[in-house]
């Protein structure tokens, strides 16, 4: 129903200029046709009266198509503004999903090597005590299968942007941002499942190294800790950007508040220029 009345309008706006034409064409041939009927002549039309009617009718079939024009260009502004409001709804919805998907593998990312260092503490306080170190509890290539999930959820959230590339062209410092995170944080990672390997006991063999290095695998997990929080940190300041650039139109130009760290060292990733879909309101 929608898409018949929009058919509708087009016809008429692009054919309104010669509906008019024809119209004010029939209702004075229509007039001189009934003047000429009554006994009228021809040369009544140049009477003062009759210009008057005459100029009248000419006035307000140019008033009829003025009218026409205003509304075909306000129903126009409208199914455009409509449009371009869905856009951004769409835009902002898909880059929402890819952003909550990024909330599990970023939490994982951030606290499971700090966690196994706990658990590595603590089972080498039980081979202290029974001679014998229990298997460990994180599953086998646990720390490669996190630095896949968040190699997957990071990209994914990128491609979003590089999807809608026209729409959100401010946004290419928020792909830099998250490309160069990702790479740096699971590279981060991998280095350490890799190196951690020989710590751990596995079907009944190993470890092939023990005790652990603590020192250096406490500074490695908290190294690898900060990189998943400045993750965190950077999918967040693009929930604000996306909310502020493609929501904040909808409510009258209401504005989510930015992240806002205590310490002032701590930089708040922002676009620089203006929105990101053009707005005229």
């Amino acid at each position: 129903m929608e898409k018949r009345s929009e058919s509708i309008q087009r016809f008429f706006g692009r054919f309104e200029r010669q509906i008019v034409f024809v119209a004010s064409f029939a209702a004075l041939l229509l007039a001189v046709m009934l003047h000429n009927v009554g006994g009228g002549k021809w040369t009544d039309w140049f009477e003062p009266r009759a210009v008057l009617s005459l100029l009248g009718m000419v006035v307000g079939f140019l008033y009829l198509h003025w009218q026409l024009e205003l509304q075909n260009e306000n129903t126009l502004k409208a199914n455009e503004k409509q449009a371009a409001d869905k856009l951004r709804l769409e835009i902002y919805e898909k880059i929402a999903n890819r952003i909550e998907a990024t909330h599990v593998p970023l939490s994982k990312l951030s606290n499971s090597p700090g966690f196994f260092v706990m658990e590595l503490r603590l089972l080498n306080r039980l081979k202290a005590r029974s001679g014998d170190i229990p298997e460990s509890s994180f599953p086998k290539h646990n720390f490669l299968t996190i630095s896949n999930d968040v190699r997957d959820v990071i990209l994914s959230l990128i491609g979003v942007i590089e999807l809608y590339e026209l729409a959100l062209s401010d946004f290419g410092i928020f792909k830099k941002k998250l490309n160069e995170q990702m790479r740096l944080a699971t590279a981060e990672i991998s280095k350490f499942s890799y190196d951690t390997l020989s710590y751990v006991k596995m079907d009944g063999f190993g470890p092939a190294v023990w005790p652990p290095d603590f020192p250096d695998l406490d500074k490695t997990a908290e190294n690898i800790s900060l990189m998943g929080i400045d993750l965190m940190c950077t999918v967040g300041d693009l929930r604000v950007e996306a909310l502020n650039h493609l929501v904040s139109p909808l409510f009258h130009g209401k504005k989510a508040t930015p992240r806002r760290p205590g310490d002032p060292t701590v930089q708040v990733t922002s676009i620089s220029g203006g929105a990101a879909i053009q707005d005229d309101r």
